[in-house]
């Protein structure tokens, strides 16, 4: 879920997740928060994400501690267990939601 407040002219926007991986799927979920907020035109003020359950996938605590202490270039994989899903995604751009204030 995801709400979106105004305080001032600017935007407050708060997620609330389930569940999240912390190496390879909290990097993203902000980035994709933070990719919705440019839709709204007003500055932003701040992106806050709750959590119920955020956790490291058991192949990944490794590249997760080398992450952790500072090593470039570390990268994470995914777990074995979880298919890719493939989708054919439409690139059209996306345009602003215009201001009703």
């Amino acid at each position: 879920m995801v709400q979106f407040q105004i305080e001032e002219g600017r935007l407050l926007l708060t997620a609330y997740q389930r569940s999240s991986d912390a190496s390879l799927g909290l990097p993203s979920d902000l980035y994709h928060l933070y990719l919705i907020s440019r839709q709204v035109d007003l500055p932003l003020h701040s992106i806050t994400l709750f959590l119920g359950n955020v956790h490291i996938y058991a192949n990944n605590i490794d590249r997760t501690r080398a992450l952790l202490q500072g090593e470039d270039g570390v990268k994470s994989s995914l777990p074995q267990r979880m298919p890719m899903p493939c989708e054919n995604l439409s690139r059209k751009r996306n345009r602003p939601i215009r201001r009703f204030l």
